[in-house]
């Protein structure tokens, strides 16, 4: 009874048209009318469609998956290459040249601030400083002999005066003689890891030449190159994902310190990041850096692989519908998008939350096809 009325009204319509009526009123109803009368036709194939699918077992529709349009946190980040610094790192240099007689410490090893890490022959400044003591005590015992004549008024004040110089410049020699021992030992600065070791027993160290490196085994940071275009968006306290290919971690963290330079080599400017003190990043590690330079809350955002476009560059995705009994259709929903981060895309018109998507069967569904779900993909 409904086709017949639907097929009425297709007749009616047509015969007025074959009049040859060209009222601008009349034209417009008719074409109210064919209007109504389509999508009435479209909603009933698809009811009957259900209808079939669910009455005829040998009838098949295309089986697509659905995915639920949900409000979730949307992050946009792009991606730069760096570095693990250690907080601290030095060459281990001697202050004066001489044999190496000792080397005390190996590569790997974590030694304390203060510590000797490699020994020059002092041999010579050992004999010196015995002749220098030696000689200051026998200055000590004129001077105190000196000083008790000087007090009972007995002798010069330049004999007095003699013995006291000879005794405080014996006090200063030894003091020197003491510091240049001092200089034969190569002591660690800080507490930290020997990351290279250079020296070996027997050989001849020079002033500034390098014998091997200490790094801290305290704080880290990893620092990265930043392109010239996001100095105004990326700033301290910018969240970060930081990724470790070779010990398979992510982290999050924030930017720590931002630099004011851009290097004219290449348009960039440096970013650092701190790092727990955990041991396991090491100095030179390579990271993986993805600056989070958008965030939205509540925001609505679907696989990228589900938005398609068209010849003329719209963007649409297909919408299902349902109809009855897990049988819907499907609607070419044209859509806004926003940014992209390579998975969502964030949709920012021409969906309502809680629609469904066609997912798994979005790229072979044409728009007012009727088709069967087969499960509810998880977004």
């Amino acid at each position: 009874m409904k086709n017949s009325l639907i097929w009425a009204v297709a007749l009616g319509a047509v015969a007025c048209s074959q009049e040859g009526n060209t009222d601008l009123a009349q034209l417009q109803g008719e074409r109210d009318s064919l209007v109504a009368l389509t999508q009435t036709a479209a909603a009933r194939i698809q009811e009957i469609d259900a209808q079939l699918a669910s009455l005829d077992s040998t009838r098949e529709l295309t089986s697509v998956t659905v995915l639920e349009v949900r409000p979730e946190t949307f992050i946009h980040s792009f991606e730069a290459l760096g570095k693990v610094e250690a907080d601290r790192s030095v060459n281990l240099l001697p202050e004066m040249g001489g044999q190496i007689k000792r080397v005390l410490v190996s590569e790997g090893e974590r030694v304390v601030a203060g510590q000797t890490l490699i020994e020059l022959d002092n041999s010579v400044m050992r004999s010196s400083l015995d002749e220098v003591k030696k000689s200051l005590s026998l200055a000590t015992t004129l001077f105190e002999k000196q000083e008790r004549l000087w007090k009972q008024g007995i002798g010069s004040e330049v004999q007095y005066l003699q013995a006291k110089t000879n005794k405080e410049s014996l006090e200063q020699r030894i003091q020197t003689v003491q510091n240049q021992l001092a200089m034969s030992r190569v002591k660690a600065p800080f507490a930290g890891t020997v990351d290279e070791m250079n020296a070996k027993e027997g050989e001849f160290a020079a002033p500034g030449m390098a014998l091997g490196r200490l790094i801290s085994t305290g704080k880290a940071s990893v620092t990265a190159d930043i392109p010239e275009s996001y100095s105004n968006v990326v700033g301290k306290g910018q969240k970060v994902d930081l990724f470790f290919p070779s010990i398979n971690k992510t982290l999050e963290a924030r930017v720590t310190q931002v630099s004011d330079y851009i290097n004219p080599d290449n348009r960039s400017y440096k970013v650092y990041v701190n790092l727990p003190a955990t041991g396991e990043y090491k100095p030179n590690m390579l990271a993986k850096v993805k600056v989070r330079d958008y965030e939205a809350d509540q925001a609505l955002s679907v696989p990228a692989a589900l938005v398609q476009q068209d010849m003329s560059g719209n963007n649409y995705v297909f919408v299902w519908k349902l109809v009855k009994d897990g049988i819907g259709s499907v609607e070419k929903r044209a859509v806004e998008v926003g940014k992209n981060n390579g998975e969502q895309v964030e949709i920012k018109s021409g969906l309502v939350l809680g629609e469904t998507l066609v997912d798994k069967g979005a790229r072979t569904v044409r728009d007012g096809q009727s088709v069967k779900v087969m499960t509810v993909s998880a977004k």
